[in-house]
């Protein structure tokens, strides 16, 4: 395998299915799931629902990634409608299941924990040295190069700084009684998405600041991930072991590029080229959705698209069209 060869990861299930729903409820009427310290969007019905942003999200890289050599679909013994009527499967797409990156884990399965399976994505078999990690609701829509991600051996971040924070046990349960407050109330989940990305910090060793990482593909290179979490078995048992979303746990890709930083082999882009759209927010969902066509915006994530109205995802799927076109692997 040539180091130049960079692969794509994305992780997806299609949580409108009646077996994976049934599974999922299973695991959610347990009383762990009372503990303030799960993050409540970690099991909103939102989450898991099916917009076929995987497809858009195949589709861009197909289009404007062309140098990416593989596209791992890591699942739950699923695999999306698209792919049964495209030639992508023989090209490059492969479905990985969470079988297959638990092995030795099975205890911890079945998980619907995105930070649980982001953890365990450096064991798939056959993956380059550097990959992207994409969300399923990643998209990206202008064309892309290598050297948005990484360049020699240093990675592309995309964030910004923010002074870091200590969370004792007392400061934790705090902040998980009032994130669940604000979801109750508001009616809006909070993914609490800062706690995690300081933890990862802190195991790498960065303790003044945090790098908040941005709704876009993340770069990784998969031995310094691989490297740390093998010296380490403890901190994998420990985050794989929530099969909901928690605020004790890690986000895998902060840690990788916090281990990154903390060796000095990293670049900030420079260009403000993402835009991430949360669509249950109406106000700044249509302030955002106007910076998409800017010419400058490569990638694009849609968040909570299924709380969008039917006119915004007509405007929305009409860009999408425009710039993916139709399903090219048919």
């Amino acid at each position: 395998m040539e180091d130049s060869e960079i692969d794509a990861v994305i992780t997806w299930v299609d949580g409108s299915d009646p077996e994976h729903m049934a599974k999922r409820h299973e695991f959610m009427r347990l009383k762990a799931m009372k503990n303030p310290l799960y993050i409540p969007s970690g099991k909103g019905e939102h989450r898991f629902k099916n917009n076929n942003e995987i497809e858009y999200c195949v589709r861009g890289i197909k289009t404007y990634m062309p140098w990416i050599r593989r596209i791992f679909i890591v699942t739950d013994q699923q695999a999306p409608i698209f792919l049964s009527r495209s030639k992508w499967l023989s090209e490059g797409v492969f479905l990985v299941d969470h079988r297959t990156i638990f092995s030795g884990f099975e205890w911890a399965l079945p998980t619907f924990n995105s930070m649980s399976i982001e953890t365990m994505l450096h064991r798939i078999p056959g993956l380059a040295s550097k990959y992207l990690y994409f969300n399923d609701d990643f998209i990206v829509v202008r064309e892309a190069f290598p050297s948005d991600f990484f360049v020699s051996d240093r990675v592309v971040l995309r964030g910004h700084w923010q002074k870091n924070k200590s969370f004792g046990l007392l400061k934790t349960l705090l902040s998980g009684v009032a994130i669940s407050a604000i979801s109750i109330f508001s009616k809006k989940d909070r993914s609490a998405h800062v706690l995690p990305q300081i933890r990862a910090a802190k195991l790498a060793d960065v303790t003044n600041s945090v790098f908040l990482s941005s709704h876009a593909p993340h770069p990784i290179f998969k031995n310094i991930l691989t490297d740390f979490l093998c010296k380490n078995p403890v901190f994998v048992e420990k985050n794989i072991r929530y099969r909901f979303r928690n605020l004790n746990q890690f986000v895998a890709h902060s840690l990788a590029h916090h281990l990154q930083i903390a060796s000095g082999k990293y670049l900030v882009a420079k260009e403000v080229d993402h835009v991430m759209v949360g669509f249950n927010n109406t106000i700044e969902a249509s302030h955002r959705l106007k910076l998409m066509h800017d010419d400058r915006v490569k990638f694009l994530c849609l968040q909570s698209f299924e709380l969008a109205s039917s006119d915004v995802r007509v405007d929305v799927e009409r860009f999408l069209h425009e710039r993916l076109g139709g399903c090219s692997g048919c």
